[in-house]
């Protein structure tokens, strides 16, 4: 059994300290976050797990780290004690008839990043098969079938809970800007009533706020606006092509 410092709670910091609680090691977490996450980017995000539809807006690597995550996701959510709401039959992309320069670009990109076994291309028939709301709208689409999303705002939350009953002790502290060995030490004996030396190792989880110590680290932003719309029934994420944002509705 090991001791780890995680600084950071977005949603590589909860989800790593729940995996060190699984297999049995302890676990201290300081965050300037609430335990809800609500300071979190992953806390607002949209939540999809897009490997094939990412990769080609962005570079391949992006494909092969999602294709590891779409296979984990289904076997971690199992492990919790309640279920959260899991969506994967896939990502629709379609566009406007104003905007079809920009599908034809981003078709021609899916032929170069990805296979062809990563997409089909849907006609109007097809399409009313799939979603037959989208089908009143668009006449073409793009699938992906090995794509997915979750019901974030609700895994922070559960994951918070977990934790409160494992081998886990969760501190807020103030902004940690840079780290350093004095710093951490500094703030496990405030927080903790301990120095840094009773830790196997500390794991930097802080995403954004670790930009003073990281030179490139590059943030990406992102908005979500959420709807009440019962009348729309949806089986998949919808992608929209625009020229300028990635727009999902998942």
């Amino acid at each position: 059994m090991k001791r780890y410092l995680i600084i950071g709670s977005g949603l590589i910091g909860r989800l790593l300290a729940w995996r060190l609680c699984r297999a049995g090691h302890h676990v201290d977490i300081l965050s300037s976050d609430d335990q809800q996450g609500t300071g979190s980017a992953g806390y607002i995000a949209a939540a999809m797990v897009a490997p094939a539809t990412e990769a080609i807006t962005s570079e391949a690597m992006v494909q092969t780290i999602g294709n590891k995550s779409l296979q984990l996701w289904p076997q971690w959510l199992a492990e919790l004690p309640e279920p959260v709401f899991y969506q994967n039959n896939g990502t629709l992309v379609v566009a406007h008839t104003g905007d079809q320069a920009e599908m034809v670009r981003f078709i021609r990109r899916a032929e170069y990043v990805l296979t062809s076994n990563d997409y089909s291309v849907l006609d109007k028939t097809s399409l009313a098969e799939y979603e037959p709301q989208l089908a009143e709208q668009f006449d073409s689409a793009i699938l992906f079938e090995q794509e997915a999303y979750l019901d974030n705002r609700h895994l922070y939350r559960l994951l918070a809970q977990v934790l409160a009953t494992e081998y886990c002790r969760w501190q807020r502290c103030d902004d940690i800007e840079t780290l350093t060995q004095e710093s951490i030490d500094s703030n496990c004996r405030h927080y903790f009533g301990y120095g840094r030396a009773i830790y196997d190792s500390v794991i930097d989880c802080r995403g954004n706020g670790a930009k003073q110590d990281v030179d490139d680290l590059r943030s990406v932003r992102g908005e979500v606006i959420r709807v009440h719309a019962p009348e729309v029934h949806f089986k998949h994420a919808i992608r929209l092509m625009h020229p300028r944002y990635p727009l999902y509705l998942t």
